[in-house]
């Protein structure tokens, strides 16, 4: 459910004519900084105080909409009459955001292991049949490859 308090002010200056401004306010009356303020085709972003103004609006009807990350939009039409300066105060809500569903995905570290790739030796078998040598030696001589005694190759 989204609450939006605001007030208009209306001022009968002729030098404010086309002024419209307003301040922006979260739940707990802290200002609003760097939201995103759009009138008609004309558009601004707050302080760090929360307040914003545009100049030399024309009088009639006009789309207010704000953005600010973690609030919800605000959109409304204004009416602006001739030689009025509009003066807006608003409260935006804080966007509830929930998610359905988180996953988490992990591997231990013999999974890692286990799906690297395997380099394969290719033994020239005539070289080795020049050579006077064991299938041991042959072994320990390959990458990756121990023989030990009383135990199993590694």
């Amino acid at each position: 459910m989204l609450f939006i308090f605001f007030s208009l002010i209306g001022e009968s200056f002729a030098q404010n004519s086309s002024t419209v401004r307003g301040e922006l306010f979260d739940e707990n009356n802290k200002p609003v900084a760097h939201a995103s303020i759009q009138l008609g085709v004309q558009q601004t972003s707050s302080s760090k105080e929360g307040k914003f103004v545009f100049q030399n609006i024309a009088s009639g009807q006009h789309i207010l909409t704000i953005n600010a990350l973690g609030y919800q939009t605000y959109q409304d039409t204004i009416t602006k009459k001739e030689h009025e300066a509009l003066s807006f105060r608003l409260i935006l809500i804080k966007k509830q955001t929930e998610l359905k569903e988180v996953v988490v995905q992990g591997k231990t570290e013999n999974q890692v292991i286990e799906e690297q790739a395997i380099r394969a030796i290719v033994v020239d078998t005539r070289a080795v049949a020049e050579q006077p040598t064991t299938v041991t030696e042959l072994r320990n001589r390959s990458p990756g490859i121990r023989a030990h005694k009383h135990r199993a190759l590694s």
